[in-house]
């Protein structure tokens, strides 16, 4: 089996996994029916990205909503079906680049703040 790259990762995450199963659907229920009816179909798929309102945390990474949308267009004997889908799911862009549903590091995430006192038992 080949390793999952960073698309895979992504499409598994948005949505929980349900926008990747939907889209998966749709690409399915168009091939259908361009061979039963010979006729072309199409399927998009878009991503919009926008920074959250509370966005930023030390050393977490950018907080995001990921707006997912997918929408097909499949050949019926007479004309076309269409259908479409959309999702939002909060997310955190790492400092890889990588886009994930939890924020890859936490490393600075309490910098700033006050020292925790180690504590002993005597």
């Amino acid at each position: 089996m080949s390793e999952q790259g960073p698309l895979n990762e992504f499409l598994a995450e948005v949505d929980s996994g349900a926008f990747e199963r939907q889209i998966t659907a749709f690409l399915t229920e168009v091939s259908k029916s361009i061979f039963r009816f010979n006729k072309g179909g199409k399927l998009d798929v878009s991503f919009k990205i926008e920074p959250a309102a509370t966005s930023a945390q030390n050393g977490a990474g950018i907080k995001v909503n990921v707006i997912s949308t997918a929408k097909y267009s499949r050949p019926t004997p007479t004309g076309k079906i269409n259908e479409e889908t959309t999702t939002e799911t909060p997310m955190w862009v790492n400092k890889d680049g990588s886009i994930s549903l939890l924020a890859k590091s936490h490393d600075d995430l309490f910098a700033g703040q006050m020292n925790v006192t180690k504590m002993t038992k005597e």
